[in-house]
């Protein structure tokens, strides 16, 4: 008892918890950020996509918040599509290096869903380039963070032995900021576990110019994870162009 007792101290020192929805290495919304304080406070960041009845928004944002009891923790948090309120419960436990728990989001007259999620600590990958393993999910953050919560980042390896990552990205445009949450192409990773990823994407909608939107991503496997850099920035016509500046990531399994 005294050994548990002082890994959920450990995990309450304003820890930083980053990594996605997901069941085994399968990958599930929402993005999930959360950050443990140390008088026992949990507060995080919810990053997910939903449609109800004829509405979509592919980034929208929930905050949450609730405290530790012990390693076990419960978190809840509400934001709105249109006008319709949606609301999130997070419960889950702390460990010194890693968050699993279950999701929850419910939206009246909309479908809702409870998913498991698991949650990485910041990590400094720096073994020895190679080539992952198949069939993998590896969970991180990226050298960003919003609200006091660091951007999540998690890359996926195929059954083929391809990656491809999904992260958040906070951009600024002069005084204004906001978030966009990318996810790249399908990549192949070569001999010394490098890959790169660079493109453009345009969102269309239903009021205003359309939104052209570039990605530049690189990363290395390594034999304890992967690291690399990403870039987004976005251009429309009429508005100032919004950037995340190049930014460093990582993740582990």
């Amino acid at each position: 008892m005294a050994a548990f007792t002082a890994s959920a101290s450990a995990a309450h020192a304003d820890t930083q918890y980053a990594g996605t929805g997901a069941k085994g290495t399968k990958p599930r919304t929402p993005l999930l950020s959360l950050t443990a304080h140390d008088d026992g406070r949990v507060t995080g960041r919810v990053s997910f996509a939903y449609r109800c009845h004829g509405l979509l928004n592919y980034n929208l944002i929930a905050r949450v918040s609730g405290r530790a009891n012990g390693a076990a923790f419960t978190l809840t948090g509400k934001t709105r599509l249109g006008s319709r309120k949606i609301r999130f419960t997070v419960t889950g436990t702390l460990a010194p290096d890693a968050a699993t728990g279950t999701i929850r989001l419910r939206a009246r007259g909309c479908r809702g869903y409870a998913n498991p999620f698991t949650l990485r600590t910041p990590s400094a990958p720096g073994g020895v380039p190679t080539k992952p393993a198949p069939n993998q999910l590896m969970l991180g953050m990226s050298s960003q963070s919003a609200g006091g919560a660091a951007m999540p980042v998690y890359a996926r390896v195929t059954n083929a032995g391809r990656v491809y990552v999904v992260y958040a990205a906070w951009l600024s445009c002069g005084r204004a900021h906001f978030q966009r949450v990318t996810v790249s192409g399908s990549m192949k990773v070569k001999a010394d576990g490098t890959f790169h990823s660079a493109g453009a994407y345009t969102l269309r909608f239903v009021k205003g110019p359309s939104e052209r939107v570039h990605i530049k991503l690189r990363g290395q496997f390594l034999a304890d994870g992967v690291k690399g850099t990403l870039n987004v920035r976005s251009t429309a016509r009429g508005y100032r162009p919004c950037t995340s500046g190049t930014q460093t990531w990582a993740a582990r399994a």
